[in-house]
This record gives C-alpha cells, structure tokens and sequence, in this order.
C-alpha cells in the first residue's frame, strides 16, 4: 500500500472509496485507558482499487495546503481535484454545449451552422444549446440567444465602453482592462485603476498578517530598485517590478503570519456577508476567496461608484 492510492472501504453498511493521506508504521491502540470503552474499531480495508496512485505526495502536499489556504476542509479540496467518475464508478458522462465568439472571417467559413441544430454542426464548433440558432452566424454577441455563456467582451470589437446591462439575461461575462480604452488612474492611498465595466481584482489583508520588519524590508529593497530603474519603464521592466515585488508580497501572505483570524468560522462568515451586501448594489461580485489571513476578490464597479469607498465599507 502506498500514499494516494485509491482503495474500497467499509463505511457503516455500504463501501465507499477513499485516498491513502498518510501511513504509519504501527496504529495507535483502539482503547483508552485500562477499564474504558474503546474509541473506535479498527476494519479492514476492502480492496485496492488501482495500484497505481492517484496523488503523488507532493500533490497531497498541495491540497492540504489548498485546504488550508481557502479555510475549507481537505476533503472538498479533494473532491474538487478528482473526477467524479473515480469516487463514483456508476456516474454518467455529462455533455456540455457552449457559446464561443468567432472571429467574423471564421463565422462566415461556416455557414451550414445556421438554421441547424446542434447535433449538425462540424467536429470542433461550439454552440450553446441544441436548438436552431438562426441568427448566430455573423453577427455580434447582441443577438446571441438569451442564455448563452460568453467567456469576455475583449473579443469583440464594439465592446469598448459597452455597459455591461446590454448583456443577454443569463449571459456570464467579465469585461478585462483594455488599453486601447480609457483608463482612469488612481494615486494617493489606494493606488489602483479604473476602467468603466472592467473587472478589478482587489486583495486586502489583516493588520498583522505582515509583520513591520518585513514591510521595512520590501520598502528598501523597492527603493534600490527603482533608484537603479527610473521612469518611464518599458514593458519589460514594468513585467520584473510586478514580479519582484508582487510576487513576494504574496508569497508572504500565503505564510499565514499572524492570529489568522479568517480561519474561525464566524469571522469567515461575517466577511463574505459583508461582501456579498453589496453585490448586485455598488458592484457585481464574480468571485472571493477567503484566506486565513488576507481576502481576494473580482467585482466589476456599478455606475462609476468609487472603490475607495466600498473598501473602507469592507
């Protein structure tokens, strides 16, 4: 037996399947102390499923670190990284049917896809769903049948300044920083910027989850560095800032220093219900993810509302 093989266990009356974490050379005593009940019974495992294993354990490293990270217990980290046909033998396979914009030379190359169902269209085509799409070809993301998912307005030309409203109902997309578009930069306090409908990713963290001693060390080496690159900085150069200095940044806050308060449940809570108050009213909240000491989150501003004041509101 070794770690991360897949084995058939006994679990009450029935078998499930479950992953090697970890093996010990010889198993602690099922009793407590002389005169009490045992604490548990020891069973035999079933079978090996496969010899093979399925986590190395540099991977099992990982998703106990996932676990960790986003405060949720190993077991869902697990789940989420298995396919579900592993833990459950008898599950079907699922088809999906999607939406993808096309260039419009590429549209026009296919034109036996309209007035057709799904099931007609060529090998390597998307579509949304298997009803007749008529008015799909050739056109932009505006007569895309409601329901349809699109991955990212960047892919379209007429997006630049396009309110995310006009959007199908049921339509999932996330607008990204466009150069070519107007950008609205911030200084001061809450460095940061802004583009109307694009999406911003926000992180901020605990008061103690950086020590001062650290803080004070990233500002001196930031300040020899940019003494030694002085403005304007090309791509490259702009690309070895944010790596320097961002990356360690997050490398420090995924040490998890400090209390790490967010890893209590009631603080946990108390923070997605903040953030979750305000979507749909200042901004629509795409996605959060609560560390054990620092928070992450993707929201796209509503009606140039001020990111300052929502942080401060967090």
């Amino acid at each position: 037996m070794a770690v991360g093989q897949l084995l058939s266990v006994p679990f009450g009356r029935r078998t499930a399947r479950g992953f090697v974490m970890a093996l010990k050379e010889a198993s602690e005593p099922p009793g407590g102390n002389s005169g009490e009940a045992p604490r548990y019974k020891l069973k035999p495992i079933g079978e090996i499923v496969d010899e093979v294993p399925f986590f190395s354990p540099s991977l099992l490293d990982l998703i106990k670190r996932l676990a960790r990270y986003t405060a949720s217990p190993v077991e869902s980290v697990l789940r989420a990284a298995v396919p579900a046909a592993v833990l459950h033998p008898g599950a079907r396979e699922k088809t999906q049917l999607y939406v993808e914009a096309l260039p419009v030379d590429a549209r026009q190359s296919l034109p036996s896809t309209c007035g057709t169902d799904a099931s007609s269209v060529p090998p390597g085509t998307s579509l949304s769903t298997s009803q007749s799409l008529p008015s799909t070809c050739g056109t932009d993301a505006s007569s895309v049948p409601l329901g349809a998912s699109l991955s990212t307005f960047q892919s379209l030309p007429s997006t630049c300044g396009t309110d995310a409203s006009s959007v199908p109902p049921g339509a999932s997309v996330i607008k990204f920083l466009d150069r070519n578009c107007e950008i609205e930069k911030h200084l001061r306090n809450l460095p940061h910027w802004e583009q109307k409908d694009a999406a911003i990713f926000v992180t901020f963290r605990l008061a103690d989850s950086l020590p001062e001693p650290l803080l004070a060390q990233l500002r001196e080496e930031r300040n020899v560095w940019t003494n030694a690159h002085p403005e304007p900085w090309d791509d490259a150069t702009r690309l070895e800032y944010y790596r320097s200095f961002g990356g360690k940044l997050d490398k420090w806050l995924d040490a998890d220093q400090g209390e790490c308060l967010l890893l209590r449940n009631e603080c946990r809570e108390a923070v997605i219900k903040t953030l979750m108050h305000g979507h749909g009213v200042d901004y629509f909240l795409y996605a959060y993810a609560v560390a054990a000491n620092h928070v992450h989150v993707l929201l796209t501003l509503r009606d140039w509302r001020q990111l300052s004041k929502i942080v401060q509101a967090w």
